[in-house]
């Protein structure tokens, strides 16, 4: 779990520049779901394992486990580490609170892109990609590759994967994306989730 948190920060390293594209959700939920299969096989035995593999012993007791579905469990796990750094951002000391704070920050944003939403509505920001700096520029040709010569198309995705299976995504957008050749494998990517 420590691992997974690491890279949520690490991910928010240029959170600044890269803004709600940023993909910082994909480690914490594999991590998640790692967690839930092994506290399930842990739960038919009686015994459920420790959540931090920092802390020596490997059970913490039996505890009889209920789960509920992955996405009810990831949203009971963030709201209780959220919990968590409020406190601790009210008893620690100042520099510790800073840092307290700035966690807890991290997990709010990560609850935000985490979510699946069922309305998706926005006006994307539009830049070419000869005009994106070199840290925006990397970051979308590595995760938003078909979207990768507009920033507004870059968001075309990004909001398609914030979107929930039966939701509704609205965007005001250039015309450019529906007929240039250089959007032809975002058109066939659009068209396959439609």
């Amino acid at each position: 779990m420590a691992g997974a948190i690491e890279e949520v920060f690490n991910g928010l390293r240029n959170v600044q520049e890269i803004g709600t594209l940023a993909q910082i959700e994909e480690p914490l939920e594999k991590e998640l779901k790692a967690i839930k299969r092994q506290s399930e096989s842990w739960q038919k035995s009686g015994r459920q394992q420790t959540l931090f593999t920092e802390i020596r012993t490997d059970f913490q007791g039996e505890l009889p486990l209920e789960m509920e579905s992955f996405e009810e469990w990831q949203t009971t796990v963030i709201d209780r580490l959220r919990s968590h750094f409020d406190s601790e951002a009210r008893s620690a000391d100042r520099l510790q609170a800073f840092f307290v704070r700035e966690a807890a920050q991290g997990i709010a944003l990560f609850n935000f892109l985490s979510r699946r939403y069922d309305v998706v509505a926005t006006n994307p920001p539009y830049m070419g990609s000869k005009n994106m700096g070199s840290v925006l520029k990397g970051y979308v040709e590595n995760r938003y590759r078909p979207g990768k010569r507009d920033l507004y198309a870059a968001f075309i995705l990004r909001c398609l994967e914030m979107t929930a299976p039966s939701g509704k995504l609205a965007m005001v957008t250039q015309q450019s994306c529906m007929f240039l050749r250089s959007f032809v494998e975002m058109r066939g990517l659009l068209m396959r989730t439609s």
